[in-house]
C-alpha cells in the first residue's frame, strides 16, 4: 500500500494534467469560433445563444458531478467527464448541420461541467491533504493547456488544416492524456462517511456566495475574452484567422505567469493587496484592449488583462478549500456554479451586445467587471488566512505525531 505522501506526489501531476487538457480543449474550440461561424453560416447572435446553452449544460454537469461524487468519488467523475467532453469535441468536428452541432455541444457542455467541478474537487482535496496552498499551480496548468490549444489552432489554421482537423487532433490528445493520468487521481472518503448531517446544513453559504460573486466577475472577463477577443481582432482590427487566434494565447501566457507566482505574492503581501492590485492591472489591460487601434496594441492589452485577472479563480477555490473540509466536494461544486453565471454574461450578454453593436463596444462589459473586482478584494482576506492557518495546524499536528 502506498503511503499518503507518495499518493499525493503521484496525484499532483495527474490532476495538473486534467487541468491542462481542460484548458487545451476549451481554448481550441473557442479560438475556432470564427471558422465554425463561417462554415455554418451562423451570425454572432446564434453563436452567443449556443455559448449560453453550453454554459447552462456545464452548470448541469457540475451539479451531476457533485451528486455522483457523493455516491462514488470525484476521481471517477473526473475520468467520465474527460471522456464525455472528448467525445463531444469529436462530434463537433463531424457535424453536418445545426442539429448535429447542437447535439455535439450538449455532450461537450455536460463533460465540461463535470471536469470543472471534479477537477477543482481533486485540487482542493489535495491542497488540504498536503497542508499548503498549491491551487494556483493547477490553474497554471490550465493556462498552459489553453496556450497550447490556442497556438495549435493558430498553427493549424496557418497550414489550412481547417477547424475540423484542428479540434479533432486536440480532442484525441485530450483522451490519451486523460487515460494516462486517470489511475493516479486522488481518491478520498465521502462526506457521508464523516458526517451524517444533511449536506446543505454543512455549507457555509455566506462566504461561498461572496467568493462566488468574485468568481462570476472573473469569468465574465475570462470567458468574454476567450470567446470574443478573437472576433474583436478579426472583425475590428482586421487580423487574419491565425493571427486573431493569438489573442487568446497572449491572454493565457500572461495568466500562466500570474498563476505560477500567485501563491508567493499572496503569502508575501496578503490576499487583499494581491487581489486589489491584480484587479487594477486587469482594468488597465481592458482599457488598452478596447482603445487599441492595431493588432499589436490589442495583444499587449490582452496580456495585461491576463496578468491581472487570472489570480481570481485560484484564490476563490483556495479560499473555499478552507471553509468546510467535512463537506469539501459540495462546497467546491456549489462555488463552481458561479463560474457559469459569469460565462453566461461573458458568452451570451457580450455576444448579444456584439451582434447589436460591435466587439469594441461589447468589451466594455469585461471592463466593468474588472472595476467591480477591485471592490471584491476584502472578501478574500479571512478566507485565505484560514488556509494558511490550516497549513500551520497540519504541520504542528505532524510534528506532535
Amino acid at each position: 500500500m502506498s503511503c499518503p505522501s507518495t499518493i499525493s506526489k503521484r496525484a499532483r501531476p495527474s490532476i495538473s494534467a486534467a487541468f491542462f487538457i481542460q484548458g487545451m480543449l476549451l481554448a481550441a474550440i473557442l479560438t475556432e469560433l470564427p471558422a465554425i461561424r463561417a462554415d455554418m453560416g451562423a451570425g454572432d447572435g446564434l453563436l452567443a445563444l449556443l455559448i449560453g446553452v453550453i454554459s447552462l449544460l456545464a452548470a448541469g454537469g457540475s451539479i451531476v458531478a457533485e451528486k455522483f461524487a457523493e455516491k462514488k468519488d470525484s476521481a471517477t467523475v473526473l475520468m467520465l467527464g474527460i471522456a464525455t467532453e472528448a467525445v463531444g469535441a469529436l462530434l463537433i468536428t463531424l457535424n453536418q448541420g445545426m442539429v448535429t452541432f447542437v447535439l455535439a455541444t450538449i455532450i461537450y457542455g455536460l463533460g465540461l461541467g463535470g471536469v470543472d467541478a471534479a477537477g477543482n474537487m481533486q485540487a482542493a482535496a489535495l491542497q488540504n491533504r498536503v497542508g499548503k496552498v498549491i491551487l494556483s499551480s493547477f490553474f497554471a496548468a490550465w493556462s498552459a493547456g489553453a496556450i497550447v490549444g490556442a497556438v495549435a489552432v493558430s498553427l493549424g489554421e496557418g497550414l489550412s488544416m481547417g477547424y475540423r482537423v484542428n479540434i479533432a487532433v486536440v480532442a484525441v490528445a485530450v483522451a490519451i492524456i486523460g487515460l494516462v493520468a486517470s489511475p493516479n487521481f486522488l481518491r478520498y472518503g465521502h462526506e457521508k462517511a464523516i458526517d451524517h448531517n444533511p449536506v446543505h446544513a454543512l455549507i457555509p453559504w455566506r462566504p461561498v456566495v461572496a467568493l462566488g460573486i468574485a468568481m462570476a466577475l472573473f469569468y465574465v472577463v475570462d470567458f468574454g475574452l476567450s470567446n470574443w477577443s478573437t472576433l474583436f481582432l478579426h472583425d475590428i482590427l482586421l487580423a487574419d484567422v491565425s493571427t486573431a487566434a493569438l489573442g487568446v494565447a497572449a491572454y493565457q501566457i500572461a495568466g500562466l505567469v500570474s498563476r505560477l507566482t500567485a501563491d508567493f505574492w499572496t503569502r508575501r503581501f496578503g490576499a487583499v493587496r494581491v487581489m486589489r492590485v491584480a484587479a487594477v492591472v486587469a482594468m488597465a489591460g481592458m482599457l488598452a484592449t478596447i482603445t487599441a487601434q492595431n493588432v499589436p496594441g490589442a495583444l499587449v492589452g490582452l496580456a495585461i488583462v491576463g496578468l491581472g485577472a487570472s489570480v481570481t479563480a485560484p484564490l476563490c477555490f483556495s479560499s473555499a478549500a478552507a471553509l468546510s473540509q467535512k463537506n469539501l466536494d459540495a462546497v467546491i461544486a456549489r462555488l463552481n456554479l458561479f463560474n457559469y453565471a459569469g460565462t453566461v454574461v461573458g458568452g451570451v450578454v457580450i455576444g448579444t451586445l456584439l451582434a447589436a453593436t460591435n466587439a469594441r463596444v461589447a468589451l466594455i462589459i469585461p471592463l466593468i467587471s474588472c472595476v467591480l473586482l477591485i471592490f471584491s478584494a476584502p472578501w478574500f482576506s479571512k478566507r485565505v488566512a484560514s488556509t494558511h492557518e490550516m497549513r500551520h495546524e497540519m504541520r504542528t499536528s505532524t510534528d506532535k505525531g
